[in-house]
């Protein structure tokens, strides 16, 4: 059963006490006014304004009046991205989607692992995620009408689509993609073609880049 904290103001030093009345008192922290009190897995993590961070065990509900704390999202997003690219991926059939991979630019990151190499991006934490993908792309075949779609640990999201129809062989068109998403902890993120035609398609990403922002529990 999820257990209720309360901050209460007034206090020298601001005391956490749930349902059961255990208490965490002075002498084991002191977070003052300006402490964030925000999730991380199921944890209530409590960080003061010098930085020092204490977390309270079990699934919590905090609840705060006017002494000051703040209730906030952790934060975690990364980027990778490639810049004038002439990289070209194969993709050998419609019947599946093809990794886009390398990224060649890992842009920033927190609370996220950015590998460029195999296209993926994991987050840190678990949450609501703000998911985009842009590109500038251009194909070898006449008349390619290219699906893409973001995956999660080898999984197409319905949500997140676009197609692009490219109708002669090196033309350069654009699409993107943008949508929330639930992701795990861990959880890889990946951008991914597949074509229209019979036979195979080499497609080149000129510019591009995908991301992902934590926006919520």
């Amino acid at each position: 059963m999820r257990k209720t904290w309360i901050v209460p103001g007034g206090l020298t030093n601001t005391q956490l006490s749930n349902n059961q009345n255990q208490i965490f008192d002075d002498g084991i922290f002191e977070p003052s006014i300006g402490a964030q009190f925000f999730w991380i897995d199921g944890y209530l993590q409590v960080a003061d304004v010098s930085g020092q961070v204490w977390r309270a065990g079990d699934n919590i509900t905090l609840v705060a009046d006017a002494s000051g704390v703040t209730l906030s999202t952790p934060t975690a997003y990364g980027q990778m991205a490639v810049h004038d690219s002439s990289t070209t991926v194969t993709i050998p059939s419609g019947l599946a989607y093809t990794l886009v991979a390398p990224w060649d630019l890992i842009d920033i990151s927190t609370n996220c692992t950015i590998d460029g190499i195999n296209g993926t991006l994991k987050p840190q934490l678990a949450g609501v995620y703000d998911v985009k993908a842009s590109v500038s792309l251009s194909s070898a075949t006449n008349n390619t009408i290219l699906a893409a779609a973001i995956f999660v640990n080898e999984e197409e999201q319905n949500s997140l689509h676009f197609l692009r129809k490219i109708s002669t062989a090196g033309d350069v068109g654009a699409a993107s993609i943008t949508g929330l998403a639930k992701l795990d902890a861990d959880a890889s993120i990946s951008l991914r073609f597949r074509h229209d035609r019979p036979g195979a398609v080499d497609i080149t990403v000129d510019y591009g880049n995908l991301s992902i922002h934590r926006v919520g529990d």
